[in-house]
């Protein structure tokens, strides 16, 4: 599949093909659709943008790590 036509599937489909044929590199796709969801997630309970950047950086390797 090129990236393009995984920017249209949904979320399950897109972890799906990152776990079974181990691209991981499209977990990029996901980031771009949620980091700046859990950016102002993590400043709303911080109110640290350094802080909140790094607790967002967090969130994705943790969920990285667990995908499967």
């Amino acid at each position: 599949m090129f990236r393009r036509n995984l920017n249209k599937i949904s979320d399950e489909d897109l972890v799906e093909v990152i776990v079974k044929e181990k691209k991981h590199e499209h977990f990029g796709i996901l980031y771009d659709r949620y980091s700046e969801k859990v950016y102002h997630k993590c400043i709303s309970f911080v109110h640290d943008t350094e802080l909140a950047q790094d607790l967002a950086h967090d969130v994705f390797i943790k969920t990285f790590v667990n995908l499967s």
